[in-house]
């Protein structure tokens, strides 16, 4: 990383972004961060495509599943959320206790 060069940002969260994830066909990324948002990003036209919202603190870890159509979300409000990718929506909210 020394000797890397910045190529592109893509702006649109308001606060740190703490985590990214690209889909496994390299066409999506997936960011999460301190502003409480996850956001679906379009690769090839480095722009934002739609805004996950229902964290209520800030958002730590975001992945794609190996498919690419669900997207995962951990909070520091100790929630889990899963996000279709095509429908643009939560398919479900694991509460729990955030450990370690």
């Amino acid at each position: 990383m020394e000797t890397s060069t910045q190529i592109l940002a893509l702006e649109g969260h308001t606060n740190r972004v703490h985590s990214i994830d690209f889909a496994p066909d390299g066409q999506l990324l997936v960011s999460g961060g301190a502003d409480k948002t996850v956001r679906l990003w379009s690769v090839p036209r480095r722009e934002a495509l739609y805004t996950y919202q229902g964290h209520t603190s800030w958002v730590r870890h975001v992945a794609f599943s190996p498919v690419g159509e669900t997207v995962a979300s951990a909070s520091n409000d100790t929630t889990v959320c899963l996000w279709s990718v095509p429908d643009r929506k939560s398919l479900h909210i694991f509460e729990g206790i955030l450990t370690g």
